[in-house]
This record gives structure tokens, C-alpha cells and sequence, in this order.
């Protein structure tokens, strides 16, 4: 079962890196909830055959390959 606290950390980790806006920066992690609700289902093509859904890899960042992680 996908534990939906470790995904709000790992996106609140994420996000930061990626963007400029200093309120994003400044966000909480119970602030990024209707960010990770909109995006939780979502499909990521990792590769032709490997899809996996967004709230999977959140969830399972840290062992992601980092390729993968990269993709991300």
C-alpha cells in the first residue's frame, strides 16, 4: 500500500529543484495535496515497454534507479 505522507515528502524534495518560484519553495507538504492529487494517477513513460504511474514513483523514489530518478 502507497503510503500518501512519504509521496507529499518526496514531492516536497523534488519540487525545490526544480523551480524558480520561491513559493513553491516555500510550500508545506500538506500544501502540495491538490498538486499530488491532480498528478497521483498520471502515467510516466519511463521507457517504450516501463510505464509507471507517478504516485508509484514518488512513493518509491529513493530505490528508483537513477536514471530513473533523473527522468523524473
Amino acid at each position: 500500500m502507497i503510503d500518501e505522507t512519504v509521496c507529499l515528502k518526496n514531492l516536497h524534495r523534488i519540487l525545490p529543484e526544480y523551480f524558480d518560484d520561491q513559493n513553491i519553495k516555500n510550500l508545506f507538504v500538506n500544501e502540495l495535496q491538490p498538486m499530488y492529487q491532480e498528478v497521483a494517477d498520471n502515467i510516466f513513460r519511463i521507457s517504450i515497454s516501463n510505464i509507471h504511474k507517478f504516485k508509484n514513483m514518488l512513493w518509491n523514489l529513493d530505490n528508483l534507479k537513477s536514471e530513473i530518478r533523473s527522468k523524473l
